[in-house]
């Protein structure tokens, strides 16, 4: 479940109208990458823990810079971010 929603993500943010420049498309999607391998941990140690929460909260500052993800950020957003807090425990 965790990696279907990466995906859907990831493919937001590669959109050649989600509205980030270079610099954040890049970022946004080495968070995805972090959160990823995060998740396919067996061992989330509390360190782990606090780095998947601070990569989950600058991916969204990331795609709220994106003209073209305000949609995204508004209607899909709430529900990623806690879907992913509920799966890695954090």
């Amino acid at each position: 479940a965790l990696t279907d929603l990466l995906k859907q993500v990831k493919t937001a943010i590669d959109s050649p109208t989600a509205g980030l420049d270079e610099k954040h498309k890049n970022r946004a999607l080495k968070y995805l990458a972090e959160l990823g391998k995060i998740g396919g941990e067996s061992d989330r140690t509390p360190d782990l823990l606090e780095k998947a929460d601070e990569a989950l909260e600058n991916l969204e500052g990331v795609i709220k810079k994106g003209t073209g993800l305000v949609e995204f950020a508004e209607k899909h957003l709430p529900t990623f971010t806690a879907t992913v807090r509920g799966v890695l425990g954090i």
